[in-house]
């Protein structure tokens, strides 16, 4: 393999002086939250003691967005004055998921919480009252100047300010608003208290229930799963908007006064003194004017604390009626479709539940869903011409909101990369500067997206090649990739070495042929990598050899210099030694006799 080149690196300096701006559509017309948004609109209910809204800014504002439009009709006034999917964004943001975006650092409510063991998060001014025979478990946040009595427990549970748990309660996956009063020995599973609700003591809130806000739940109630509560006499509406009251806010006002007026006697389910009265469950008798999404069938996969225990999985002969309704002219779509996540794929009445293959199916159309708007998202900023950063934060944010791993956001920008690449058949320099071109301008998004996993992008790339008829361009691909420094040497070999990469576990078939292949070729990458390896480690032998002899030649000079520099004084002091041999006296003549 080549070296790395440094060109095409420079940023585009153009780019950077954009004001990065976002669009937050606050209209909501999702009724599954009723009577909790009656009055008042979703995007101002409380997500952890901070309304939805406030937690986008946030999140916006973590990104890099300095401009921010709000669009709204139903309202605008409530939505104006607070300007500065609920169950899985809570557990989210409670399992720092959503960090830095966590109740601890940068809680867009501007409240103060003490981080603690197991996900615990207290309110940090020292005005919580907690019992020290109270239980909290984990995942649980409780706002200021909350009291929790002897023996309550509270485990994933969501406590507003200022609110009052009795001795002895139990609350489990809760959500109880601010100003609320839960009574001594009640029960709170899996619903959403509203507001300034008053639940007398030993009062069972089952699993589902939505409390509207102000509710008084009297002594003796006895909930249904799933019931809705608001109270009577319709909704206080903030602000006073004269004639231009808008069709969406008089239609709630309709709904509400058609509910009230058919209710009936209720005290054995609110109990006694309460000001409450319960919506009706099931279907309406008549939904051919409703839109497809708010359609009961559908609404109730949505609901929370829904475990779908009471609904089997159509078998894949048949359809239901909505299906038949909204069968396209080609022949309808399968029942089990994944495209669209208010496809109606459910039975109600079966005998034997199917719990798991529903949550199955639910999962596998928010899955498609986002897929397809992620697709639709990309081809748009390619089309446009958006920054690399504008990117990266519309996809943030469609996976904060279908709440989908990080992996899905990072198969479908390789996806949409390797479509993208124009093809040009039979000319190889050609092909490898389009591919060039396509990851100097888009390939940074990978890194962008929420986190960086070379290793799981380039089995996400050898997944999409196996799948796609551009096989061949993998090989090409991986090298722009390794290029671009957004792959590295050790992350091809991490990949290769993997049982992944090698198919294991994928069924014989095209698609584990295919992953044969690409495997392959990143075989003869590490055979590239290991010759060049191989080529520098014989370059520096042969420079040291080479230095080795320079030093040994040095050497052997200087020992020959200094073998004659020996050999020189020797001789000087042989021819000394002879020269005071000649001056000496000879001896004297001895006294003749």
């Amino acid at each position: 393999m080549p070296p790395k080149s440094s060109t095409g690196k420079e940023k585009d300096l153009a780019n950077e002086e954009e004001v990065l701006q976002a669009v937050i559509l606050a209209d909501s017309f999702n009724k599954r939250f009723k009577p909790l948004t009656v009055g008042k609109p979703r995007c101002l209910l409380p997500i952890c003691n901070a309304t939805l809204l406030d937690w986008t800014f946030e999140s916006l504002a973590l990104a890099g967005v300095q401009e921010i439009f709000v669009i709204c009709r139903s309202y605008a006034e409530l939505v104006k004055a607070a300007i500065r999917s609920y169950d899985a964004v809570s557990k989210d943001i409670l399992s720092r998921w959503t960090f830095p975006l966590v109740p601890d650092d940068n809680h867009p409510g501007g409240h103060s919480y003490e981080h603690l063991r197991g996900n615990r998060y207290i309110a940090k001014d020292n005005s919580v009252v907690l019992s020290r025979t109270c239980k909290i478990g984990p995942n649980t946040l409780i706002g200021a100047h909350t009291q929790i009595a002897a023996g309550a427990s509270v485990h994933a549970s969501v406590i507003g300010q200022r609110c009052t748990i009795g001795a002895g309660a139990v609350l489990r996956d809760a959500y109880v608003f601010d100003d609320t009063h839960i009574g001594a020995g009640c029960v709170v599973e899996a619903s959403i208290v509203g507001a300034g609700v008053r639940v007398a003591d030993g009062v069972r809130v089952p699993r589902g229930c939505l409390i509207g806000e102000g509710v008084v739940l009297g002594a003796g109630a006895r909930l249904r799963r799933f019931e809705r509560v608001s109270r009577r006499g319709g909704a206080e509406h903030a602000g006073d908007e004269g004639d231009d009251e808008d069709e969406g806010e008089e239609e709630e006002d309709s709904e509400l006064e058609e509910v009230e007026a058919d209710t009936a006697d209720v005290s054995s389910v609110v109990g006694k003194g309460s000001n409450a009265m319960v919506w009706p469950q099931g279907a309406p008798e008549d939904e051919d004017d409703v839109d497809e999404r708010e359609r009961f069938a559908n609404r109730r996969l949505m609901r929370i604390g829904d475990d779908a225990s009471d609904l089997e999985l159509s078998d894949a002969g048949s359809v239901t009626d909505l299906e038949s309704d909204g069968s396209s002219s080609d022949g309808g779509s399968s029942l089990l479709h994944p495209l669209s996540r208010t496809s109606s794929a459910t039975s109600a009445g079966a005998a034997a539940p199917s719990a798991a293959a529903v949550h199955a199916l639910r999962a596998s159309a928010a899955d498609a869903e986002f897929r397809a708007e992620a697709a639709q998202s990309l081809a748009r900023a390619f089309a446009e011409g958006h920054s690399v950063d504008n990117a990266a934060v519309e996809l943030k944010t469609l996976r904060m909101a279908s709440n989908v791993p990080l992996r899905r956001v990072r198969e479908a920008v390789v996806a949409a990369l390797v479509e993208r690449v124009e093809l040009a058949p039979g000319d190889a320099g050609a092909q490898r500067a389009a591919i060039a071109r396509t990851v100097a301008r888009w390939g940074a998004l990978i890194d962008q997206i929420g986190g960086v996993d070379a290793v799981e992008t380039v089995e996400v790339l050898q997944h999409h090649c196996a799948r796609s008829p551009r096989l061949l361009l993998f090989g090409q691909i991986l090298a722009a990739l390794y290029q671009a420094d957004i792959v590295e040497e050790e992350d091809i070999r991490a990949w290769y070495a993997s049982p992944a990469a090698k198919g294991e576990g994928v069924k014989e078939g095209e698609f584990r042929e295919n992953l044969g292949k690409c495997w392959a070729v990143g075989a003869k990458m590490i055979e590239q990598f290991d010759e060049q390896e191989s080529e520098e480690e014989s370059e520096e032998e042969s420079e040291e050899s080479e230095e080795g002899s320079k030093e040994r030649s040095t050497g052997t000079a200087g020992s020959r210099e200094d073998s004659e520099e020996e050999d020189e004084d020797d001789d000087e002091e042989s021819e000394g030694e002879s020269e005071s041999e000649d001056s000496k006296p000879g001896p004297r003549n001895a006294p003749r006799k």
